[in-house]
């Protein structure tokens, strides 16, 4: 009883290590998989090496969309191989002793293949053993040193200790799971949510941290005033380039359809699908039914919200998208030919889609924080005098303010003609005689966000 005892204890441990310190990293696997209960699927999957295994992965990782059940899930499947090694020894601690492999084996990957793997290899040895033993009928004497109880206490100790260890170094020492998170703030258009969990210092060192903050800074109209104390240093700071990595092309998408830019956003989502041997995965099949859904293409809308609806956990997500699909059955589809261009250059990009939705401020800030990053101040004040007219009548944001004083120095009309608060202009006097008598460092740290201190500091890089 006490050894039975002893494994649901260690289920507990494992279980509130995943679900407490670990959920999004669970969540995410959700996201980057992909099942349906349809005959096509099945016989795909036979093709593949390792077939029942991945199948079987896929099957469960549908419900890995809630944190607890996946956390159960990601607890029991180690759990089982080591319940299957104590059928063939009949010892605790050794039964354990494979436990913090098979937790690092599963770290970094996106399947549950490792900890399947470790399921049927034990499985198959306990019942091989087991055959072995009722026809043989030989027994095999353990060493007493197997027996002895403070041995067991510090051998199971041990295991456990770095089962957890190994938990929190692969998915929350390294940040994996701040990463995991962010990616499903982002993806839910949690944008509050997205700006308190990233600090500026955060920012300004993590590439994908930096780029999450700056979206959401976006979508909450923070941008023209807030980007710069975020690490904003290039224009490139707002999307991926080309690159392999499934984070970024995931965020790629994620950006493009919040922007509500078409093309760009079914790009992405099949260069994301691409990435998984399947062809498709959850993330993106959801997100190419909400965009053809937004454009009015009732067939292609139609084709992934039925694949959709053949997983096992996706029957609510799609019913409450049906009224949707109903009222779009006679539509046009609203496709915008000018999208085909987008995903060049960003300032060239942002640039096209102003000129094209004038009355979207999100492009017109894209466009002009792009640019003073780029510190294009000729081509910034271009733009800005067409972009005040249309959105900043009544205020301007504080980094367009800052700019225009260094403007002014060579056209006094920015000045004039445009309205700079007092505490701005105080700010920029206090800012210069910081610098002009050598107290920099005072200067970085007070003024860390404008945009003077992003010019005069420009031997400023992110690690």
């Amino acid at each position: 009883m006490k050894r039975f005892f002893v494994f649901i204890l260690i289920s507990v441990l494992l279980w509130a290590m995943w679900f407490f310190l670990c959920p999004y990293s669970l969540v995410l696997l959700e996201g980057f998989d992909f099942f349906a209960a349809l005959p096509d699927f099945t016989f795909l999957n036979l093709d593949i090496p390792g077939a029942p295994l991945k199948y079987i992965s896929a099957f469960l990782l549908q419900f890995y969309a809630h944190p607890a059940l996946a956390a159960v899930i990601h607890t029991l499947l180690p759990m089982l191989s080591v319940f299957c090694i104590w059928l063939i020894f009949k010892n605790v601690w050794i039964a354990l002793l494979p436990l913090p492999l098979l937790l690092w084996y599963q770290t970094g990957d996106l399947s549950l293949v490792p900890y399947l793997t470790g399921v049927a290899v034990s499985a198959l040895a306990a019942v091989v053993y087991h055959i072995f033993a009722a026809f043989v009928r030989v027994s095999f004497p353990q060493p007493k040193i197997l027996n002895s109880k403070w041995l067991g206490i510090s051998m199971v100790s041990v295991s456990v200790l770095m089962s957890l260890f190994v938990i929190w170094n692969g998915y929350v020492r390294n940040g994996y799971e701040k990463i995991a998170r962010l990616d499903y703030l982002v993806e839910n258009r949690m944008w509050n949510e997205v700006i308190d969990s990233v600090s500026p210092q955060e920012a300004g060192y993590d590439d994908y941290r930096r780029k999450c903050v700056l979206l959401a800074l976006s979508e909450t109209g923070r941008l023209a005033d807030d980007a710069f104390l975020y690490g904003l240093s290039g224009s490139s700071d707002f999307v991926f380039g080309n690159t392999e990595n499934v984070m970024s092309r995931n965020f790629n998408m994620n950006f493009y359809s919040t922007s509500g830019l078409v093309n760009p956003t079914v790009y992405y989502a099949f260069q994301q699908a691409t990435q998984f041997v399947l062809g498709m995965n959850f993330d993106s099949a959801r997100c190419l039914a909400d965009t053809y859904l937004k454009v009015g293409d009732y067939a292609l809308a139609k084709k992934y919200l039925d694949i959709l609806s053949h997983s096992s956990c996706h029957g609510k997500w799609v019913r409450d998208r049906l009224d949707k699909l109903e009222s779009i059955r006679d539509a046009v589809p609203e496709y915008r030919v000018d999208e085909k261009h987008i995903w060049g250059n960003f300032v060239y990009d942002m640039s096209l889609m102003h000129e094209r939705c004038p009355e979207d401020r999100r492009f017109a800030d894209f466009l002009l924080c792009a640019l003073l990053a780029d510190r294009n101040k000729d081509l910034f004040y271009k733009y800005f005098q067409d972009v005040a007219a249309e959105h900043y009548q009544s205020s301007i944001p504080r980094l367009y303010q800052e700019i225009l004083l260094l403007i002014a120095q060579e056209e006094p009309e920015a000045a004039s003609r445009y309205e700079i608060s007092e505490e701005v202009r105080d700010q920029y006097k206090n800012f210069v005689y910081l610098v002009s008598s050598g107290r920099e460092k005072v200067a970085r740290k007070r003024y860390s966000g404008t945009y003077w201190a992003y010019l005069y500091f420009q031997n400023h890089k992110h690690p």
